[in-house]
C-alpha cells in the first residue's frame, strides 16, 4: 500500500487534472490523503466532490491550523496519516504519468530492501503541459545527486523534489516530527535518509509532468529569458542584499545540521557525524579563507564553483 500526501492551497485551476492522473494509475493499492491550507477558492468543494465519489480512496485531514506554507502542511500530513509500506508527496498542480507508482514500486520491490530506502524519478518541467515541449528536470537543472559526496551536497542544497520521492516506512519512522528549523520538508527527508545510511535510488524515467507557473510557492525556475537574465545580473551587484540573504541561508543550513546531530548523532555513522560537525564549523567560522579551503577539501561544493566562493566569502 502506498499513502499519497497532497498539500493544497487555492488549487482550483489544476487540482482536477492531478487527482484524475492519480485515479488513472496502473497501480491501484494507494490512498490519497489531502490537507488544505485555508483555500478561499473552490479547492475544498472540488476535493469534497472527489471524496464523495471515492470514499475508500480519498481522505481529507481536518486541521484547526492554517499553515501558510507548503512545508508545514506536508509536515502535518507526514505526521498524521496512517501507516503504510510506502509514502509519496504530491503537488496539487502536477500530472502523474499513469505508470508512475507502478514503476517506482517495481524498482524498490525487485531489490528487496528492508532498511531505509528513498527512490526518486526524473520529471518534465514547464507551464504548458504538452509533453513534447517539456524539459527533463535533471538534464536542465544539472543538480543531480552526487553519489560520491551526497551528504555534503545535500547539506548545501536539496537535489530531490518531494513530488518525485517514494520512501518506505522505515524512513518515515526515522523522521518522526519535521523540525521547525528545517527549510523544506523534502530537503529534511533526504538529509535524514542520508544520515541514516539509507539507500537512495534514482529511477531514470520521466514519470510526472512538473508544472511551473506564477502561482507556484516553490519549484525549479524554467529556462530564463533575457529579461530574467538582466534582472539577475543587476541584482548580483546588490552586494548588501546578497550578504543579508547569505547570512539567513547560512543560519538555515547550520540549524538543519545541528538538528540532525541532536536527533540522530548517537546512531549516526562516524564519518557522517564528522561531516556534519565540520560543515557547522565551516559556516560558523569567521576565517573565510580557511572556511573556503576546508569546504573544498571536504567536498562541500555547490554545482557552480563561483557560487561556492560567493556563499563562503560574502
Amino acid at each position: 500500500m502506498i499513502h499519497i500526501m497532497m498539500a493544497t492551497y487555492n488549487g482550483e485551476k489544476y487540482i482536477c487534472e492531478q487527482i484524475e492522473s492519480i485515479l488513472a494509475q496502473t497501480y491501484h493499492e494507494w490512498k490519497l490523503f489531502i490537507s488544505d491550507d485555508g483555500s478561499n477558492d473552490h479547492t475544498i468543494e472540488i476535493i469534497n466532490k472527489y471524496q464523495e465519489m471515492y470514499p475508500n480512496k480519498i481522505f481529507i485531514l481536518e486541521s484547526r491550523n492554517t499553515f501558510h506554507n507548503a512545508k508545514d502542511n506536508f509536515s502535518y500530513l507526514l505526521k498524521k496519516i496512517p501507516e503504510a509500506e510506502y509514502y509519496t508527496f504530491c503537488d496539487q498542480d502536477d500530472i502523474w504519468l499513469i505508470d508512475k507508482l507502478e514503476k517506482m514500486l517495481y524498482t524498490l520491490q525487485k531489490r528487496q530492501i528492508k532498511n531505509i530506502v528513498l527512490a526518486y524519478h526524473d520529471m518534465l518541467v514547464g507551464e504548458n503541459l504538452e509533453k513534447t515541449k517539456h524539459l527533463s528536470y535533471y538534464e536542465y537543472t544539472k543538480i543531480n545527486l552526487n553519489t560520491a559526496n551526497s551528504l555534503q551536497q545535500t547539506l548545501l542544497y536539496n537535489t530531490i523534489p518531494g513530488c518525485s520521492m517514494l520512501f518506505n516506512h522505515e524512513l518515515r519512522k526515522r523522521i518522526v516530527d519535521i523540525p521547525r528549523e528545517c527549510f523544506m520538508h523534502d530537503w529534511w527527508v533526504l538529509l535524514v535518509a542520508l544520515c541514516s545510511q539509507g539507500q537512495i535510488i534514482f529511477v531514470n524515467k520521466t514519470l510526472s509532468l512538473y508544472r511551473q507557473h506564477a502561482e507556484n510557492q516553490i519549484g525549479v525556475v524554467v529556462k530564463p529569458g533575457m529579461k530574467y537574465v538582466f534582472e539577475k545580473t543587476v541584482s548580483f551587484f546588490k552586494i548588501v542584499q546578497y550578504h543579508k540573504n547569505n547570512i539567513i541561508m547560512k543560519k538555515v543550513r547550520i540549524c538543519q545540521a545541528k538538528q540532525l546531530l541532536k536527533r540522530y548523532g548517537r546512531t549516526m555513522d562516524g564519518k557522517n557525524k564528522e561531516l556534519l560537525e565540520t560543515f557547522i564549523t565551516i559556516l560558523m567560522s569567521k576565517n573565510k579563507l580557511w572556511a573556503y579551503k576546508t569546504a573544498k577539501e571536504n567536498k562541500f561544493i555547490f554545482y557552480n564553483k563561483m557560487y561556492t566562493s560567493k556563499f563562503l566569502f560574502i
